[in-house]
């Protein structure tokens, strides 16, 4: 399967020659989100927030054909 894969913030540090347009991934199928990390560079237990097709899912998500993962550090304000 297909996908793609936009960084945000500083998750953009991980893969900082990613496109902007996001990176096309072939991934195998049931691949979730959380074995997805790694691949990208992203270290164990980075705080991050994930939006699946415009839609917030968790990490144990399982991605399918297509979709467009859209990955966020988490934000906070006062």
């Amino acid at each position: 399967m297909r996908i793609t894969v936009k960084l945000y913030a500083t998750l953009r540090q991980y893969r900082p020659n990613a496109p902007r347009s996001g990176l096309a991934l072939d991934l195998p199928a049931g691949t979730t989100i959380e074995a997805l990390l790694p691949q990208l560079g992203l270290p164990d237990g980075v705080a991050l927030v994930a939006m699946v097709n415009d839609k917030v899912e968790g990490l144990e998500h399982v991605l399918v054909d297509a979709d467009a993962l859209s990955l966020f550090p988490p934000v906070a304000g006062g």
